[in-house]
């Protein structure tokens, strides 16, 4: 079976000058994530905190509750499962067992 040409590259970035300005930006923010979102994107703590305030008070959560977002799907599964767990069982927010 024969390989297929990659047809969408073409048509996303039809201008050689695009392709190397979206080739060139990426490379500026390639080493750069949300965990240091304070020192490199200071906005992105800031809408952080707005978002999990507002899913706070959605919720009507208590004053003591806190919240945190997570950067991707696995991640994001993981935690839930996680949290999960620790909501249906007793036992498991006892702390960490050595």
């Amino acid at each position: 079976m024969a390989r297929k040409k990659n047809v969408h590259r073409r048509k996303l970035f039809r201008r050689r000058e695009i392709l190397n300005a979206s080739n060139m930006a990426a490379g500026v923010y390639q080493n750069h994530n949300a965990l240091y979102a304070g020192r490199v994107f200071p906005g992105l703590v800031e809408i952080e905190q707005e978002i999990i305030s507002m899913l706070l008070n959605l919720y009507n959560a208590p004053p003591s509750a806190i919240g945190s977002l997570t950067g991707g799907g696995t991640e994001s599964l993981l935690l839930a499962v996680m949290s999960a767990l620790n909501r249906a069982n007793p036992w498991a927010n006892r702390g960490p067992l050595m």
